[in-house]
């Protein structure tokens, strides 16, 4: 290595070095800029001045800002508000210590909400007894604009004359990626509730909720929404019980089509104690090739009804419903795919249900009022399999409708399992091997 080179690297070192020094002070004068007036009076305008913050104060060194807020949140349904404050502890990066853990990141924050107004809170949820504890989150800002916020809320309880409950806490987070997609993750270890008049109770245990989506502004984006409760049970005269709830929702962009997308939704219980006959469920749907514009629509009727529900409620009423007829319209004029897969463990035996709907579409429809059924159902088909076991059947008490259903062929009886193979195509109903006039089946 040549004696310029050397001189090149250390000259890169030593700015290196100058740059780590003094970007903790350029930071700090960047938050210290951020906490300005304008700021604030804009949080107080998103939130129709539901929520108003003011700087208590501000100090910060080279390292280190402390800031304390004045937060004040007036209910939309009380005339009562409630004062808390906010303080932030942030260090400025670029090298952060967190977790006795060197990090890589602009800033770093620990922010702390505590509230007194205990009287207030109790009239606003109506004469709860509610102590709110100090609020914690760590909130972490990296140099590629990643954020990440993680909310630890302490043991909770609140009564009234009532309800009664407990929560033994909760732990939120959430990371935020510069491309706008976002992973939040919510864990609970137990909640109990109890309604004190009717004597009944339900108890959680370890509930716990993902969201993931590539894209935050975009409903119709892929994203993945996760429900798992291990055990959750009902006590009172309702006596119910369930071990392994889970409920899986995910959208991912659909092949046949670039502006549409697939849903699908898998729900399952592995056991389930009650006094019915149900012991196991699982229910896997998806629906194909749903257009973006129904999403837009959507969107529509979700602003319209924030925006003018207040001002002129039957006037947003109106322009809901006139864009929900067009969402109609629009699922009508599109291809579409609906599929459902249902097992269900009754009286100890297995039955399933397959459900298939195909829907060609009709695109030349450009009124619901002109909209012909017998054109929709020859558009239509649909593919149904059931197969259910012959002591689910016996114990059910509708031994002898099976029967009638049996003797017409509809339903075929192996001994063990009853099945029923159904399809509607051009305005046709198939049933095992006989084929029926769709309209001589519905009279």
């Amino acid at each position: 290595m040549n004696k310029r080179i050397k001189k090149i690297i250390i000259a890169l070192a030593l700015c290196s070095g100058l740059f780590a020094s003094v970007a903790p002070k350029i930071i700090g004068i960047a938050i210290q800029q951020a906490f300005n007036a304008d700021l604030l009076n804009e949080i107080a305008k998103q939130t129709n001045n539901r929520i108003n913050i003011t700087l208590s104060q501000i100090n910060s060194s080279w390292f280190q800002t402390f800031i304390s807020l004045n937060i004040e949140y007036r209910a939309p349904t009380a005339n009562e508000s409630i004062s808390a404050i906010a303080d932030l502890n942030i260090d400025h990066g670029l090298f952060i210590l967190e977790a006795k853990q060197p990090k890589f990141g602009l800033a770093s924050a620990e922010i702390k909400i505590k509230t007194d107004d205990s009287k207030k809170l109790a009239k606003i949820f109506n004469q709860m007894k509610l102590e709110l504890p100090t609020l914690t989150s760590n909130v972490f800002i990296g140099v590629n604009q990643r954020l990440e916020i993680a909310v630890e809320i302490p043991p909770l309880s609140a009564e009234n004359k009532v309800f009664k409950t407990n929560s033994q806490g909760l732990i939120v987070e959430i990371l935020f990626e510069k491309d706008r997609s976002v992973n939040a993750k919510l864990f609970s270890r137990q909640i109990d509730a109890q309604d004190l008049i009717r004597n009944s109770e339900v108890n959680v245990s370890g509930l716990q909720i993902t969201v993931a989506s590539e894209d935050l502004n975009r409903v119709e984006a892929p994203s993945r929404f996760s429900l798992v409760i291990p055990s959750i049970a009902i006590m009172g005269s309702t006596q119910f019980s369930a071990r392994g709830v889970s409920a899986v929702l995910e959208i991912n962009d659909s092949d046949a089509h670039d502006k549409s997308v697939n849903i699908s939704q898998n729900i399952s219980v592995i056991n389930i104690q009650s006094g019915f006959p149900i012991t196991s469920l699982s229910w896997a749907s998806e629906i194909k090739e749903v257009r973006h514009e129904i999403f837009e629509k959507y969107n529509q009727i979700l602003s319209t009804i924030r925006s003018q529900a207040r001002a002129d409620p039957l006037s947003a009423v109106a322009e809901a419903s006139k864009i929900g007829e067009e969402i109609g319209l629009l699922s009508i004029q599109n291809k579409l795919e609906l599929n459902n897969h249902i097992t269900a463990n009754i009286y100890d035996d297995e039955n399933t249900v397959d459900l298939k709907f195909k829907f060609k579409g009709l695109p030349h429809l450009t009124n619901l009022d002109k909209l012909d059924t017998n054109e929709l159902i020859n558009h239509l088909v649909a593919n149904l399999d059931i197969s259910l076991g012959a002591n689910a059947v016996k114990n059910s008490g509708f031994t002898s409708l099976i029967e009638q259903y049996i003797e017409l062929g509809y339903i075929i009886d192996n001994g063990e399992r009853l099945n029923l193979n159904g399809k509607i195509q051009d305005s046709e109903l198939h049933l095992n091997n006989t084929t029926i006039s769709l309209e001589d089946f519905l009279e």
